[in-house]
């Protein structure tokens, strides 16, 4: 005979806690099961090895008052401008200098200063006048820390407090105006102390309280009295633990709620110190769950997004549906995390959020993206957009170097592949996709690397391609089509490598050549890489080492414009990768190694072209700068 199942709840307090805990889990296993969509994709641009971070280490991360990001990492501090990276290091027996190269926590103050916290070097700020480095003193000129003290995490709060969190001495507030020190500390007999002098993380409290990670839980620090709370044998028990849990990492989010990262999963305290304590953790056969349990960071955006760093991913968490979104490096992916290991979290002023790793430097997305939406071809190939057009149906055809075209339907998503196909005449002639427009009459052009030009009418799916003809001196000037540009009078302009500029005559099927930059003749360069039109009906042809023409369609004349080391008038780079005219009609040029530059007002001009009675050109010489209506010159 079976014995009867005994369904009644365990009558001591732990072993009821123990089977809520386990229905909490299985609960959370299940609705999670039920609903795991595919997380929204981020690409990343990567700052590490390639770009001159000395160490892939980036232990912390802030950005100052003026602007520039900080990185702290395992041989040094580096400072980023956006543009390049400057790396400083400890120099011995030099003033001024870094007290020791691994920087464990930065922080920045309104009043310019940069803290830095090292890991055997105590703490220093640095003179934003000066660029040098001061060890921290005290009011009495002593150190407020060890100089050889090992420092976690730095803190300032709203009150312009310093707070320094050490591994092994307990945390020190500093306030910075009187040079006033306080040390707070575990003591045995003490229940309202620290529960250890690991400390590890410091954040602060809607309230102003402070909250304190530790080696062994999490505290609560009020600042008045000095007397701390401990719970982090509530977040041990919530976890599953029946031993003390190392909290690497302390969040109040803007509701209010506080957030644990802990060495054996997260834990959500809701009203930051409520009896309500929700716990997450991995579970491997659980889609949607922490991707590890080892939490080392943890950062709520403007937009109050929850993020959390792991050794197994950047998470997401989603709080409608209780999931996180996982974001791993993919081999495969260029644009993908660098490092699994995420070991810090920083948004700075621009919305950007950074994620430093253990080992490949730091990682940047903007937010902004996802305004935008996001479309990827099942050809990995297809994430190298090189070109897009948008017709007057709302449909968005996307170029790509390598997977062909895409045309996506922006109000339901869906998307057409058109790729070529060998044995298709009538299919796109290649998949290397370099420049696309829609005309006034809905007819698409895609210009391709090396088989020209492709026509694609309203209502067909059948290409019509343009080629060279050795023998037709008005066929396509060269195979490789780089831009395209219809003006205001509806004339087609094609910029091709090799044959320099083209006119399609759609009445006569055929193109008008513009010569080759022969002997001085014309164009500066074969090469057009980027065509715009003034208000004036000019047409601007930026070239690949040639600089930049302005061409009169009427009357061929022909105004180059050149790069000239010594003159600082002239064009800032002979390459140029795009041109646009604005609606002042000033003209703004995107050059290789030059940057972005204006043209607006006079620049110098190299020559000016004009043309014979034969319909060439000859080139005259010039010195003197030539300006047109609404900035052209």
């Amino acid at each position: 005979m079976r014995k009867a199942l005994d369904t009644r709840m365990p009558r001591t307090p732990g072993a009821r806690q123990a089977v809520l805990l386990g229905i909490a889990i299985a609960a959370a296993a299940l609705s999670l099961a039920r609903a795991a969509p595919a997380a929204q994709p981020m690409h990343f641009t990567h700052l590490g090895a390639d770009a001159g971070l000395a160490q892939g280490g980036v232990m912390a991360i802030v950005q100052d008052s003026q602007g520039f990001l900080w990185l702290g990492t395992e041989d040094g501090l580096d400072r980023y401008d956006g543009y390049a990276l400057q790396h400083l290091i400890r120099q011995r027996g030099v003033p001024g200098s870094l007290p020791n190269n691994w920087i464990a926590a930065l922080a920045s103050a309104p009043d310019g200063r940069l803290w830095i916290g090292t890991d055997g070097g105590g703490v220093a700020w640095r003179d934003p006048m000066t660029g040098r480095f001061v060890p921290l003193r005290s009011a009495a000129g002593d150190a407020s820390v060890s100089p050889e003290e090992k420092v976690r995490a730095l803190h300032l709060d709203h009150g312009g407090r310093l707070w320094i969190a050490t591994r092994t001495a307990g945390l020190v507030e500093l306030d910075v105006a009187t040079g006033r020190v306080r040390r707070f500390q575990h003591s045995g007999t003490d229940a309202a102390t620290l529960s250890d002098d690991g400390v590890l993380a410091v954040a602060e409290g809607r309230n102003g309280e402070l909250w304190v990670a530790t080696h062994l839980g999490v505290d609560r620090l009020d600042p008045v009295s000095g007397r701390v709370a401990r719970l982090g044998s509530r977040v041990a028990t919530a976890l599953g633990l029946t031993a003390p849990v190392q909290v690497n990492a302390v969040l109040e989010d803007q509701r209010g709620d506080l957030w644990v990262g802990t060495d054996a999963g997260l834990a959500k305290i809701e009203a930051a110190g409520g009896e309500r304590i929700e716990a997450y953790r991995n579970r491997r056969d659980m889609p949607g769950s922490l991707p590890s349990d080892r939490v080392q960071a943890l950062l709520e955006d403007d937009a109050g997004r929850l993020w959390i760093g792991t050794a197994a991913g950047l998470a997401l968490f989603d709080r409608r549906a209780g999931r996180f979104d996982t974001y791993r490096h993919e081999a495969a992916d260029p644009a993908s995390l660098p490092d699994d290991y995420v070991i810090s979290l920083y948004q700075d002023r621009a919305g950007l959020l950074w994620i430093g790793t253990k080992t490949k430097g730091v990682a940047k997305w903007n937010p902004r993206s996802w305004s935008f939406g996001h479309q990827l071809g099942d050809d990995p190939a297809g994430t190298a957009v090189t070109t897009f057009a948008e017709d007057g149906k709302g449909t968005l055809w996307l170029g790509t170097f390598g997977a062909g075209l895409s045309a996506i339907d922006r109000r339901t998503g869906a998307a057409r592949h058109y790729h070529h196909q060998p044995n298709d005449p009538h299919s796109l002639p290649d998949d290397r996709v370099m420049a696309a427009h829609v005309d006034h009459y809905g007819t698409l052009w895609v210009g391709t690397m090396t088989a020209g030009l492709a026509r694609l009418d309203p209502g067909t799916t059948a290409f019509r391609t343009y080629q060279p003809d050795p023998a037709d001196p008005h066929s396509l000037p060269a195979p490789g089509v780089m831009c395209l540009l219809e003006d205001t009078r509806g004339n087609l302009w094609v910029g091709t490598y090799g044959g320099g500029l083209a006119r399609f005559d759609r009445g006569t099927d055929r193109f008008r050549r513009y010569p080759l930059a022969r002997a001085g003749e014309s164009l500066s360069s074969d090469r057009a890489t980027a065509l715009a039109e003034d208000p004036t009906g000019q047409v601007w042809v930026g070239t690949d080492g040639g600089g930049l023409s302005l061409l009169d369609p009427d009357t061929g004349t022909v105004v180059r414009f050149a790069h000239q080391p010594d003159d600082t008038r002239t064009l800032s780079a002979n390459t140029v990768y795009d041109v646009h005219v604005d609606t002042r009609g000033g003209v703004w040029v995107g050059t290789r190694g030059g940057g972005l530059g204006p043209r607006a007002g006079p620049m110098k001009s190299a020559s000016v072209i004009t043309p014979r009675p034969t319909g060439w050109p000859t080139t005259r010489s010039t010195a003197s700068s030539r300006t047109r209506p609404g900035g052209c010159g």
